[in-house]
């Protein structure tokens, strides 16, 4: 199973007179600007991994074919065809 996003019900916040002032050395205000809270929300994660595979992984729960992997012209693909047409049934029954 995979984990799935979910909506957050945010309630909306109050209107806040928050504001946030940039001040010089001898504290003067150079700048003053308005801003609103919100509420925290779970944070998505910070970075994924890729990593390369080098052979086809077969999986119980994935017997559709999503997509043809796309072969260089160099490679050697007498035995790709035959493969694919012992993993996936269904792709005997498409015409291309």
């Amino acid at each position: 199973t995979t984990n799935r996003v979910k909506p957050l019900n945010l309630k909306p916040m109050p209107e806040q007179p928050t504001y946030f002032t940039l001040r010089s050395a001898t504290n003067a205000v150079l700048q003053k600007c308005p801003s609103k809270c919100i509420e925290a929300v779970m944070s998505t994660p910070r970075m994924q991994y890729w990593t390369l595979t080098e052979c086809n992984i077969l999986c119980e729960d994935e017997r559709t074919l999503s997509h043809i992997p796309f072969l260089g012209d160099h490679e050697d693909d007498v035995g790709f065809g035959e493969e694919l047409l012992k993993t996936f049934q269904e792709v005997s029954v498409l015409k291309i």
